[in-house]
């Protein structure tokens, strides 16, 4: 992350950013694993990165992405 004024929340002692949007997923590297592209709140989209699913503690957003987007489903490219 860049260097911004709001700093990250501290969740039994690590440091944890507020998810705004999940931009798009992929299945990443050897075993596939799947991943995230977060919009992390308060920070621009040049701070956007890609997450393994099990780091992303928003499952409100998670079950809204894919409605939109199921796993068999990939928006472009995006990295």
């Amino acid at each position: 992350m860049s260097d911004h004024d709001t700093p990250p929340d501290l969740i039994e002692g690590e440091e944890e950013y507020e998810v705004k949007a999940i931009i798009n997923h992929r299945h990443h590297g050897r075993w596939h694993q799947l991943q995230y592209l977060i919009k992390w709140r308060d920070y621009p989209s040049s701070d956007n990165m890609w997450e393994a699913a099990e780091n992303v503690h928003a499952d409100n957003l998670v079950k809204e992405y894919h409605r939109r987007h199921p796993l068999g489903t990939l928006k472009g490219k995006a990295n």
